[in-house]
């Protein structure tokens, strides 16, 4: 029989580890619903239900997820599931009503919240937001911040904001449906040129 000498010896209880040990662990997934209230910020809408509620990552303005308003109450419900790495991304919340996309608003500013999954039972976010529809954007007032005309949400509606517009029109807005509704001033449904010359109109009085 042959006779192993100690570094032999070690070297095949090495060799042993890396084919008889553990599997390298797996990844685990991370669950997260989200659920809240949806209110339209306009008497004439007397129901959203069945307008589908999507979750959007704010960084690359792909969907995360998607859900439904499902009551005339407003109620919502999105439920999904990524990898555990996917934990602490920013997320934000958009609704398609009508054949058009909004973004879900928490007072003057977007909803936002970190996707915060979990497993093997998902995690739960709860949302208040409301939505703003087509023509029914507050008075532009110069210096009163208000939406939607505050297009950095710095609390004035300045010249600031004037130049993101620009900005944004030159390519760096990014996409997807919350990062239209943000630029889309003039609530037309669409980002353009029109926005930047009705925002020039609203700065100066006209």
């Amino acid at each position: 029989m042959t006779r192993l000498t100690p570094m032999v010896f070690l070297a095949a209880l090495a060799a042993a580890a890396v084919h008889t040990g553990p599997a390298l662990a797996q990844e685990l997934p991370s669950s997260l619903q989200v659920v809240g209230v949806v209110s339209p910020d306009v008497a004439q809408v007397l129901s959203l239900a069945g307008a589908v509620v999507s979750v959007i990552d704010r960084d690359n303005g792909s969907t995360v997820g998607t859900g439904a308003v499902i009551d005339a109450n407003g109620t919502f419900f999105v439920e999904m599931m990524q990898s555990n790495s996917f934990n602490g991304r920013v997320m934000q919340l958009s609704m398609t009503w009508q054949g058009k996309t909004y973004g879900l608003y928490e007072g003057t500013r977007l909803s936002e919240f970190p996707f915060a999954g979990s497993f093997p039972f998902p995690s739960r976010v709860n949302k208040t937001v409301t939505v703003r529809l087509p023509g029914q954007a507050e008075p532009p007032v110069p210096g009163g911040g208000l939406s939607p005309w505050d297009v950095n949400r710095d609390g004035v509606f300045n010249e600031k904001d004037i130049e993101q517009l620009y900005n944004g029109l030159g390519g760096q807005a990014g996409s997807g449906p919350v990062v239209i509704q943000v630029y889309d001033v003039n609530r037309d449904g669409v980002f353009n040129s029109l926005d930047i010359v009705d925002a020039r109109r609203a700065l100066q009085g006209k």
